[in-house]
């Protein structure tokens, strides 16, 4: 179903009781004309985040913002919340975070840049912080919060995924779920990039691990105030090398056909499952289709959470969109709870429900040019958790920044 137009108020906090369901994309590595040739053909998309606005070395801003893009989106029912960025850059961030007089420089200059382009929100995307900055990370928001609101700009906080048996270093680690939902108008669950350089081989965000990443979100901040993200991409390990590389949504279809790919359903994680021989190495695939992004925007439903957003506009072909907007009601959510749960263990060889096939689609979506495909190796050792969490920053630099 459809949503209306998403038009938050410009003044205070948004009503999470009344609002409509969020269907949030991120636009990154385009020019305007570009993200509007893309947000026009996303069915469903009422919530916009451009790449706008990243913190520079010497505490400055960067600004990309375009005035033309934000009457577009006005005029076609579609709310702005611009990405503010730390450029993956931790000393910069703890400046910006912990020098008094930056920090309120800094929040007040993206304050008068919102207002500027008069967009609806702010998007806050920082990555890579210490976990050791994570109290100062808080306590920043927390004063953005309060000046960005007497403006009258909502505010989200892309936070990444967690539950009790997966975390990732510094990565899962800098977030204080509790702090960071207790400030925010909205925390967006980046529940992507479940298997990485640092943990390959399987699925990008199986369905067990994505629910219980929200189930452990949902301990510490409200259900209303979560916005679940989902991925537009897959990767595609060589079971030999352990090495993998980022397939986009568009190139699935192409991508299998072109390697003869047999195709299965995989029941436990919720998604499709490619296997084919190249240069006599076996490659595993999971990958997106409606089928399995509908069960993953179920859980919005299911949970009662705010919305859900997509990584990235652009990646995409129009029914992606379609999948996570008309997604269908879940089964009864269990409630969240205080103790810790077992998180199912990731199957990298899971069993098939159904007999393998070779793909064989009547007429698979149209493709969008590929972007730039972006190889990663494996990490050879955790030789020590710095390195580790320093390793994961630099695969996420690669693979979904790119």
């Amino acid at each position: 179903m459809a949503l209306g137009a998403l038009m938050l108020p410009l003044a205070g906090a948004p009503s999470h009781a009344s609002s409509p369901r969020l269907v949030l994309g991120w636009n990154y590595g385009g020019t305007t004309s570009t993200y509007l040739s893309q947000d026009a053909a996303a069915p469903g998309l009422n919530t916009v985040s451009p790449f706008w606005w990243t913190l520079r070395s010497d505490g400055a801003i960067a600004d990309n913002g375009n005035a033309a893009y934000v009457a577009w989106a006005h005029a076609h029912g579609k709310g702005v919340w611009p990405m503010f960025a730390n450029n993956l850059d931790q000393v910069a961030s703890r400046r910006a975070m912990t020098d008094a007089a930056l920090r309120s420089q800094v929040i007040a200059k993206v304050r008068d840049l919102a207002r500027h382009y008069g967009v609806d929100g702010i998007n806050v995307d920082w990555e890579d912080l210490a976990t050791s900055d994570r109290d100062a990370y808080s306590g920043f928001v927390r004063q953005a919060v309060g000046v960005w609101h007497a403006a009258g700009f909502v505010t989200s906080v892309d936070i990444s995924a967690r539950t009790d048996h997966w975390q990732l270093g510094d990565w899962s680690e800098s977030f204080d779920q509790r702090a960071l939902g207790a400030a925010a108008d909205y925390v967006v669950l980046m529940a992507y990039d479940e298997h990485n350089r640092l943990k390959p081989d399987g699925p990008t965000a199986s369905l067990p691990w994505v629910e219980d990443s929200v189930r452990y979100l949902l301990r510490s901040t409200s259900a209303n105030k979560v916005i679940l993200g989902v991925p537009f991409y897959s990767n595609e390990w060589d079971d030999t090398t352990k090495k993998g590389s980022v397939i986009t949504y568009a190139e699935t279809y192409a991508h299998v056909r072109a390697h003869h790919a047999v195709v299965t359903w995989d029941e436990h994680d919720g998604s499709n499952l490619a296997r084919y021989t190249l240069a006599g190495h076996t490659h595993h695939l999971w990958f997106e289709d409606p089928r399995s992004l509908s069960l993953k925007a179920a859980l919005v439903n299911t949970y009662g959470l705010a919305g859900v957003a997509a990584w990235r506009i652009g990646f995409e072909t129009p029914d992606a969109w379609r999948a996570i907007d008309a997604a269908p009601v879940a089964r009864s959510a269990p409630p969240p709870t205080a103790r810790p749960t077992t998180t199912p263990a990731p199957t990298p060889h899971p069993t098939a429900t159904a007999a393998p096939t070779h793909l064989a689609l009547a007429s698979p979506p149209p493709t969008r040019p590929a972007s730039g495909r972006s190889t990663f190796s494996l990490v050879a050792a955790f030789i020590a958790f710095a390195a580790a969490a320093g390793a994961a920053f630099a695969f996420r630099r690669l693979r979904l920044r790119g």
